[in-house]
């Protein structure tokens, strides 16, 4: 998109800003918007929002079904809430209904879309980040918030930025969702496909026999189905206090392998000295979360495992691949996670994973098997991979575009 400058700038004298439109003002937030104090709300009441409850890309929240915390209050629709605690602090929406919120958000009356507009720039969320303090939960003051450079230009030109950038956002964010569903359509193939060819097989003419169990169907002739104990044993890993790991390597350490570091995006690594071997996994190991994320299979992982997953130690027999595309089989994790119960935090136990049914082939075809879905599903990991890229290039460009168009780096009014 090719847009043009203002014709004069001046220096704002403030680093991350730089130059602004000659015409602008720079003023602290305080000035131009002004808190929404909202009216106390007592616990157990509905629709309430929560910090974690803002999706921090789209803008948009979701309702908690009720209050459990003190210290809500219920503002009007128009309502900018900024969240104030990490890891949340680039949470900002604008409330579409009268509604309860968080304490935790600084809650500001909306002027003019301008303004929401420039307060979900990146900038502002580093700005956040800097001020906030605490250990626990660091967390930034609302008078941080209050005292953030705002730039001010008329109010004809804010309608026009407004109007501007709801238009393209609105544009970029649908071709996002496009993108969005399309991976989730390619990963339900990807689960449909491996359903099938690991139940199935590889030959459609294959005579079938019945499985006797409902949620398997029928399985080729030349299979057999038995207890996963038939065919494995379990080594469950162990917890470690925080006073017993270590922040780097040392001698006969080894990576401590949590829930938290596999879904941490900042992969935070801690080591355990001196390890019992019953729980160090290797690259070709195969473990599976029996609680904490219940069902997901994890592989290619080499160091000590936490309590919150088995090491699966199967039959020479058995294809490794084989049985990790096996236990992928969305019927499988149905019964996973039927298994390890409905309570709060759903908790595999031994006996009830080793009771599973396991479809039991020849091990060249269970290898041929593993090779086909090698192939195919790399096929569609690719494309889901290309896509994903696309919407990260799409988000950067919906982020540059709305720090460039606010802090009048490019001029989108109407000529």
């Amino acid at each position: 998109m090719k847009l043009n400058q203002y014709q004069k700038y001046k220096e704002t004298g403030i680093q991350w800003i730089g130059k602004i439109p000659e015409e602008w003002e720079v003023h602290r937030l305080k000035y131009v918007l002004v808190p929404e104090p909202g009216k106390n709300v007592p616990e157990g009441e509905e629709d309430y929002v929560e910090i974690g409850d803002i999706n921090r890309e789209t803008k948009d929240y979701v309702k908690t079904s009720k209050l459990t915390v003190s210290g809500a209050k219920n503002v009007p629709k128009g309502t900018i809430l900024i969240s104030t605690v990490r890891p949340n602090l680039r949470g900002i929406t604008i409330t579409k209904e009268r509604i309860n919120v968080s304490s935790a958000f600084c809650k500001l009356k909306l002027d003019n879309p301008y303004s929401f507009f420039y307060l979900t720039n990146d900038s502002f969320f580093s700005y956040l980040f800097t001020k906030s303090t605490g250990s626990t939960y660091p967390t930034c003051k609302d008078e941080d918030i209050f005292n953030y450079p705002y730039m001010e230009p008329s109010l004809e030109e804010k309608n026009c930025i407004s109007s501007f950038l709801d238009t393209k956002t609105t544009q970029i964010n649908t071709i996002i969702e496009k993108d969005k569903k399309l991976i989730e359509l390619l990963k339900e193939k990807r689960t449909a496909l491996i359903n099938h060819v690991v139940t199935k097989g590889l030959n459609p003419k294959a005579r079938m026999k019945d499985s006797e169990i409902e949620w398997i169907g029928e399985v080729p002739k030349n299979s057999k189905v038995m207890p996963f104990r038939r065919i494995c044993r379990l080594n469950q890993g162990l917890q470690f206090p925080q006073d017993e790991r270590l922040e780097l390597p040392e001698k006969n350490s080894f990576l401590y392998i949590t829930i938290k570091y596999l879904n941490s995006e900042e992969k935070i690594e801690e080591y355990i000295p001196n390890p019992p071997k019953s729980v160090i996994c290797k690259k070709d190991d195969v473990l599976l979360a029996r609680t904490g994320a219940t069902g997901e299979v994890i592989t290619n992982q080499e160091g000590v495992f936490h309590n919150n997953f088995f090491k699966i130690n199967y039959d020479p027999k058995i294809n490794r691949d084989y049985l990790v595309y096996y236990l992928q089989k969305d019927s499988v994790k149905k019964i996973l996670l039927l298994k390890a119960g409905t309570t709060t935090i759903p908790d595999l136990n031994h006996d009830d994973f080793l009771d599973i049914p396991f479809i039991y082939r020849d091990y060249n075809e269970q290898q041929k098997i593993s090779l086909f879905l090698d192939k195919a599903t790399s096929k569609i990991d690719q494309t889901i991979k290309k896509i994903e890229q696309k919407i990260k290039l799409m988000e950067e460009y919906k982020k540059s575009l709305i720090y460039h168009v606010v802090t009048g780096k490019v001029d989108v009014r109407a000529k």
